[in-house]
């Protein structure tokens, strides 16, 4: 038997999946699909987080860590926008190097040189995708249809 936290998080899930649906075309299950794999994006950066945590206690690490355990990977999807954004950005995370980029350039932001904001976009202005595709939506249906 689910307890009652099960329960709520599997009507988050769909209530989120149901909106990416309407909003997108996409079939149910990949909806569901990109849901759960935000929230086990949430867990494995808290978990990295909280590892780094045991080994070397930061108080700013804490203020860090209680942040993420707050935020909401499935927030309200508002409009057609945000959710072919959504779209866009895990194509962005699964079939391209944005991670490796955006890991170089984030050395830059931890000796000052840059801000956070700004290796996000130099991290996607050197963004190359494995299947040689451009960012577009044919990608997303062809993956989801």
């Amino acid at each position: 038997m689910k307890n009652k936290n099960e329960v709520l998080m599997q009507k988050q899930i769909n209530g989120w999946a149901n909106r990416l649906v309407q909003l997108t075309g996409i079939k149910k299950k990949y909806a569901l699909k990109i849901a759960k794999e935000k929230l086990e994006y949430k867990e494995k950066k808290i978990k990295e987080v909280e590892k780094l945590q045991s080994h070397c206690y930061s108080t700013q690490r804490q203020i860090i860590l209680e942040k993420m355990y707050r935020e909401d990977p499935l927030q309200y999807i508002k409009n057609k926008k945000h959710a072919y954004n959504i779209l866009f950005a895990r194509k962005r995370h699964i079939a391209s190097n944005y991670e490796d980029e955006f890991k170089k350039e984030k050395k830059l932001v931890e000796k000052g040189i840059i801000n956070r904001e700004e290796a996000r976009n130099r991290a996607r202005k050197n963004l190359k995708y494995y299947d040689n595709n451009s960012c577009n939506i044919s990608f997303i249906f062809h993956e989801c249809k």
